[in-house]
């Protein structure tokens, strides 16, 4: 099950941000590669406050 959370939890983010900021393919691919779910978490919860797209990219490097 853990395996299709993160999948999920990936899309719902680039969804977001990509509404919110626009999103580069570069930012996409790094999303797409990040394997740990406490920093998607971080993201998700981030998004609605953040200012910048660069507040979230610093939280999933």
């Amino acid at each position: 099950m853990e395996k299709g959370i993160l999948p999920d939890k990936k899309g719902v983010l680039i969804n977001l941000i990509s509404k919110k900021f626009g999103i580069s393919e570069d930012d996409r691919s790094l999303i797409m590669d990040i394997a740990d779910k406490s920093k998607l978490d971080l993201a998700l919860d981030e998004i609605l406050f953040a200012e910048s797209k660069d507040v979230l990219m610093e939280i999933l490097r």
